[in-house]
This record gives structure tokens, C-alpha cells and sequence, in this order.
């Protein structure tokens, strides 16, 4: 409304239109409560006022542009809105006039302004961003809205991971892992992740990942399989690439979850660590983890504990007798491995200072593969034992297999003896109650040295199999029983030395020993049981079908129950008793080209008793004397199809007449 309202026509210089136009011009500028104003003639125009609340709307009605958060810090333009995190609540900046405004990270709406007309105020973003949500353009056109979404779903592209393999995602990895372990949110991979970086954890990971195809290894046959799996491929030289709860955490935390991780080495990430989990426990679950290429060593399992394995895998890694595909330390316990899988690793695993831990149907394999379609990827012969038990207890492997590499293998590439070979497993003297049920154990090639355990424990219907013969392949050294195992040995027909195993203290019973080796070399030298004099063996029942050997055993044996089960020939004189196995009847042939006598029974063990048949047609005489006693103090004379039997007395080194049937 005007003064004068003269309607004087456009352009009029009188005092009355002058004084009314900077009238209306000052409610033009000013006004705050007007949105319209009538002119000099009377039509009403828009204020300033009016024309900045018709814009906003405007802005409002095309959609809001999400920048982020007052926490983290943004820069807003017109149309652009910024959440309060503590609240929930999104502002817009009211005074237009101040756009761009910059909010610093760590803001509040009241340290930036305050709230009010012409501050911060609060908008209704509901309808909106249900419209931008649902135009199939919204990643274009709202860019920061979808990463806001990428955020509320945990995807890593949310924090700038780019998820392709080839950019280096290691900073934002580790700020979407913090995120995620304050917010409590899970995460997930769009595509692979490439570290250059170590990554953290502090509490359980919370990972999901995509399908994809693993690598295939060397020349490897088969076509790769779809599996769904968070993929990290490190750089990481010399150390843990990823690290779960390290130890300067200081705590304790439980409830792992950790399902299909894939955690691959390329680059200066093969000199590199794979994955650290310390201090976890309490129910946990680990599945489908695949840890593959670090030489450096590839899983290490520090004081974890009630945690079960599903289907773990672990290829290439390790370093020959320093550090292990799968490291297990520090008190670790209550640990469940089931169908694990540690292949083509030069050291496979080393269990330190831990108990407790059960391994169903594993599969460890490295060494010698058939030809080279398999790639030198597979070829990993280790110059000392690759699965090695030191200070721990009660740990079994309940079926599936253990392979290793053959001693040919090992003395080609080393330059060593056959005795020098290392074991495949060893299980040292500190070690209590260390089993092995039903494992098919030995190798596929050629022939080598399974089994040197110092510890007590027990061997089980196992079969060990491609067992060497040059040299001990098994020793049992301890308080070990050995059962109810089917063993096949590959001779090597050029040697004219076989052994079975080495042992003492051990309980060995109801086996098969088995080695079909007539067209081999006669064997002078060695002996199925070789054995510590001092601490003899408990020798039960067995069944040997070997068609070559020397001695049965070189020391002493003691008889689990005496009986007797087969026999073997002798042609008298002074026996050696070391040559026959205790439990066999030693047949003589008396008469024409036959045994005349017996002067000696050499090296019987303490307690055995052993028959002998005449199936001859003549007479055999046994001469009272020397380490024989004959009842009565005579000789004694065996007429044909008769039999006589002797028990040896160890403290006095005299093999007495027990029994006879004439």
C-alpha cells in the first residue's frame, strides 16, 4: 500500500511518486513478514522475502542433495541438506545469502550457527528421498545420497573402497572397519580389495563378499568354482596383512564370525604374513577361509579357543623349518578343524603350547605330485618335519589324509642320505596324548618317512602306506599304542637293508604289515623292529606278509599275551632268536640233509617263550649247556613230530626248558 497513490504513469518525477516508490522499494528489501507487496498502482509484487521462500521451496520440491553428517564435516550449497548423527535429524542452511556454508568436521548445528530462521533448520527428507531413492538415475544425480546408502548397507564403496583388485583400498578398509566396529555394522565387498597396508580389526569381523572365481594355482587341472567370498589381495610386505584383535588390543573378545574371507598374496605380499586372530574365543565360527601365498606364514592362531573351522584352507605358505602355513601358539584350546585343508606348503603346521584340538577328515598334502601338469607351484619338498607338535596335548586327527614328500624327492634336492630324510610328522617328547585315528597317512609317489612320535598317544586304524624300508619310516618312542593299522611299505629292490619301524616303550598289536618284495635284493641288514635293548617294546599279535627281510627285531621284545600264530623255518645250530618273531613256532627239519642239533638260543628277550616243531624224519637234539637247560641237565632229544618249549629267564641269561611232548 501506497502513501500518495497518485497513478501518476511510469516515469513520473513528482515528490508524491518518489516518496511512494522508496516506500515500496524498502518493504521490497526488508520486509521479513510480507511475501507480496502492492506497488504504486496497487498490484501486488513479490518481495524479496517472498521470492526466497518461493525458491526454497522450489529447491525442496526438486529434491534435496544429502552432503553428509555435522561429525564428519561437509561443505553445503543451495539444496543441499547435512544430518546431526547424535540425533537422526537433516538441516538445511536457511540464510541463502551465506551459501556455500562449510561445516568443520567434529560440528554440531549449534556450534555452526545455531537453530532458527535464517540458521539451521530442520527438514522433513522423508518423501524426498523415497523419490530419489527410486529413480533408477540416483546414483548419478545423488551421489552423496548413494553413499549414504552404500553406508546404511556396509558397503565398502560407501568409504571410497573402489573394489576392483587394482586400487589401493587400505585407508578406507581400515575407516570402514572402524565405522562398522562402533556402529556394529556388517560389511561387504562389491568386488575384491586390494591393501598395501596392515588392517586391524579390535572386535569380531563382520564381512560379507561376492561370487567369484578363486585362482586357479600353476598348472592346476579343473575349472574354477563360483564361491561367494570377501576378497583382500595384499601387498603387505613382512608382515600380517590382516590382524583380528592383535595383542596390544588388550582384550579379550568372542563370538568370531568369519565366513568366506579370502585373503590372497601378490606382489611384495608374498614375502608378507597372511592373517593374526588373538584373543578370541567363546564361540566362534570360522568358515570358508582361504589364506593363500604368504610365505611368510599364512594363518596364526594365538590364545584362541572354542572357536570351530569349517572347511579352512591354506595353500602356499610357509617357509621350510621357519615358520608354518598354520601356526598354533600361546595356549590355544577347544579348537575344532573340520575337512580343513593345508596343500603345497613347504612347512604345513606347527602346534605350540596349545591342547585340545580335534582335526576331522583333514587334508594335508605337499611334495610329490604325478607329473608336471600339476605345476611347481605343488612341488614343495621340505628338508624337516612339515607338521611338528612341540609342548601340547590332547591332539587327534580323526580320518582324511597327511602326505608328504618322498625321500627320493628329498635326497635328489638336498644331497642327503636316506637316514637323513626328515620326517613327514614329528611329535615331540613334551607332547602327551597325541592321536591319530583312521588317517590315511604316507605318500602318493614313491616311497618316504611318515611318523617319528616322542610323545604318548595312540595310532589307530590308520593306514600309512608308500612306507620307505632303507631307513626307519616310523618311529614310536614313548608311551604310544600302536593298533588295529594296515601298513604297506615300498621297497627299494636294490637295498639289501629293511626295517619296519623303530621303538621302545610302545604297544604294538594286531597291525598288517605288508611288503610283496621277492624280486628285491636279499636283505642282510636291518630288521622289522628296531629297538632300544633297555626299553623293550609290548609286542602282541600281528600279521606280516613280507617276503624279504633280515632280522625280526635287534633288541628286546616282551610278549603282550604268549601265544603263537605261524611259523618259521630254522636250520639250528646256534638260532639267532632275533631273526623270528616272537609269537611264530620255529620249525626244524631233523634227519637226512636236515638241522642234527641246537647248541645255542641267542638274544631271546626277557620272558618269551618260544616252541620248536621236529617236522623232519629224524631225531633233533637240544645240548643242555650254555644258554640252554634241558630238564633233568641233559641233552634232550626231539623225536619227529614232536615239539619242545623254552622260556628265557632275563635276569639270568638262560633260556629254560618249559615244556615238551615226548
Amino acid at each position: 500500500m501506497t502513501t500518495y497513490n497518485t497513478g501518476n504513469p511510469i516515469g513520473s518525477a513528482a515528490a508524491q511518486d518518489l516518496y511512494d516508490n522508496a516506500q515500496n522499494l524498502d518493504h521490497l528489501s526488508a520486509d521479513r513478514v510480507n511475501e507480496t507487496w502492492p506497488d504504486r498502482f496497487g498490484i501486488p509484487r513479490l518481495t524479496w522475502y517472498g521470492m526466497e521462500e518461493r525458491i526454497k521451496q522450489a529447491i525442496i520440491n526438486l529434491g534435496w542433495n544429502p552432503v553428509g553428517t555435522f561429525q564428519e564435516g561437509a561443505t553445503l550449497n543451495a539444496g543441499s541438506i547435512i544430518q546431526d548423527e547424535t540425533t537422526g535429524i537433516w538441516y538445511r542452511w536457511d540464510d541463502l545469502t551465506t551459501l556455500p556454508k562449510i561445516v568443520p568436521p567434529g560440528s554440531t548445528p549449534g556450534s555452526t550457527g545455531g537453530i532458527g530462521e535464517g540458521k539451521w533448520l530442520a527438514v522433513d527428507v522423508s518423501d524426498v528421498l523415497r523419490k530419489q531413492i527410486s529413480d533408477p538415475d540416483g546414483a548419478t544425480k545423488y551421489p552423496e545420497l548413494q553413499i549414504a546408502r552404500w553406508r546404511d548397507e556396509g558397503d565398502l564403496r560407501g568409504w571410497g573402497c573402489v573394489c576392483d583388485g587394482v586400487a589401493d583400498d587400505s585407508d578406507n578398509l581400515q575407516a570402514a572397519i572402524i565405522y562398522s566396529e562402533i556402529h556394529d555394522r556388517k560389511l561387504y565387498a562389491s568386488g575384491p580389495v586390494r591393501i598395501t597396508k596392515k588392517i586391524t580389526f579390535t572386535k569380531p569381523p563382520q564381512l560379507r563378499g561376492f561370487m567369484y572365481s578363486p585362482p586357479v594355482i600353476g598348472k592346476f587341472q579343473g575349472a574354477p568354482y563360483d564361491k561367494k567370498g570377501f576378497i583382500i589381495y595384499s601387498e603387505v610386505p613382512l608382515d600380517y596383512c590382516v590382524e583380528i584383535n592383535p595383542p596390544g588390543n588388550n582384550k579379550y573378545i568372542r563370538g568370531l564370525n568369519l565366513i568366506d574371507i579370502h585373503v590372497l598374496a601378490q606382489g611384495t605380499g608374498v614375502n608378507g604374513k597372511g592373517v593374526l586372530i588373538a584373543n578370541c574365543g567363546w564361540g566362534g565360527y570360522v568358515r570358508g577361509l582361504v589364506v593363500e601365498g604368504f610365505h611368510g606364514g599364512g594363518l596364526t592362531l594365538s590364545q584362541l579357543q572354542d572357536t570351530l573351522f569349517d572347511q579352512l584352507e591354506i595353500l602356499d605358505c610357509g617357509t621350510d623349518n621357519v615358520v608354518a602355513a598354520l601356526e598354533i601358539t600361546n595356549g590355544s584350546n577347544l579348537l575344532a578343524f573340520n575337512r580343513a585343508r593345508i596343500e603345497a606348503n613347504e612347512f604345513q603346521m606347527r602346534i605350540r603350547n596349545s591342547m585340545m584340538i580335534d582335526f576331522i577328515a583333514p587334508h594335508f598334502e605337499q611334495g610329490d605330485y604325478p607329473d608336471a601338469s600339476a605345476g611347481a607351484e605343488f612341488e614343495k619338498i621340505n628338508r624337516y618335519p612339515s607338521i611338528y607338535l612341540q609342548a601340547s596335548q590332547n591332539i587327534k586327527f580323526h580320518g582324511g589324509f597327511i602326505f608328504g614328500a618322498t625321500i627320493q624327492k628329498q635326497m635328489a634336492k638336498y644331497g642327503i642320505t636316506a637316514a637323513d630324510c626328515p620326517f613327514h610328522m614329528s611329535v615331540g617328547g613334551d607332547c602327551s596324548n597325541i592321536d591319530l585315528l583312521g588317517v590315511t597317512m604316507g605318500f602318493g609317489y614313491n616311497s618316504g618317512r611318515i611318523l617319528e612320535h616322542h610323545g604318548s598317544g595312540k595310532v589307530q586304524n590308520c593306514t600309512p602306506i608308500a612306507l620307505c624300508t632303507e631307513t626307519y619310516p616310523i618311529i614310536l618312542d614313548g608311551n604310544i599304542l600302536f593298533q588295529n593299522n594296515q601298513c604297506g611299505y615300498t621297497d627299494n629292490p636294490t637295498s639289501e637293508t629293511f626295517f619296519l619301524m623303530a621303538a621302545k616303550y610302545a604297544t604294538i598289536e594286531a597291525n598288517m604289515f605288508a611288503c610283496v618284495n621277492s624280486s628285491s635284493v636279499n636283505k642282510l641288514y636291518g630288521s622289522l623292529f628296531a629297538l632300544n635293548p633297555s626299553n623293550p617294546i609290548l609286542l602282541g599279535r600281528n600279521q606280516y606278509v613280507i617276503s624279504k627281510r633280515a632280522l625280526f627285531h635287534d633288541g628286546t621284545v616282551r610278549a603282550i599275551a604268549q601265544g603263537y600264530d605261524g611259523t618259521e623255518q630254522s636250520s639250528g645250530g646256534a638260532i639267532n632268536m632275533q631273526q623270528h618273531n616272537i609269537t611264530s613256532v620255529i620249525t626244524l627239519f631233523g634227519g637226512a640233509g636236515g638241522a642234527a642239533n641246537v647248541t645255542a638260543l641267542n638274544n631271546m628277550s626277557p620272558g618269551q617263550r618260544t616252541m620248536f616243531q621236529n617236522n623232519g624224519t629224524g631225531n633233533i637234539t637240544f645240548n643242555h649247556g650254555g644258554n640252554v637247560y634241558c630238564k633233568g641237565g641233559v641233552n634232550a632229544v626231539v623225536p619227529s613230530g614232536h615239539f619242545i618249549e623254552f622260556i628265557y629267564n632275563g635276569s639270568g641269561g638262560v633260556s629254560t626248558e618249559l615244556s615238551r611232548s615226548f
